[in-house]
């Protein structure tokens, strides 16, 4: 199974995240740097026309790349490196 690494969650890397958790075959982790605290405990809100609402929870996160590095989420098992 795939696993992404998302660096970044403002409006385009929460649109990527949000793309990404709809492939039930993706592990999806992400960096969040300032919305780290927030998407971790309410996931990532997405409220789209076109897509209508969403709540998407990572696997796994950190709030910076020296973090992930330091804890549980090891950033070179995986595959691919988003950054937005």
């Amino acid at each position: 199974m795939p696993t992404v690494l998302l660096y970044g969650l403002g409006a385009i890397g929460g649109f990527y995240a949000f793309i990404l958790s709809r492939n039930k075959d993706v592990e999806l982790d992400v960096v969040a740097r300032s919305n780290y605290d927030a998407v971790k405990q309410n996931g990532l809100k997405i409220f789209s026309a076109n897509h209508g609402e969403h709540v998407v929870r990572p696997r796994n996160g950190s709030c910076s790349l020296p973090s992930a590095i330091r804890s549980q989420l090891n950033v070179t098992q995986n595959k691919w490196l988003l950054r937005s």
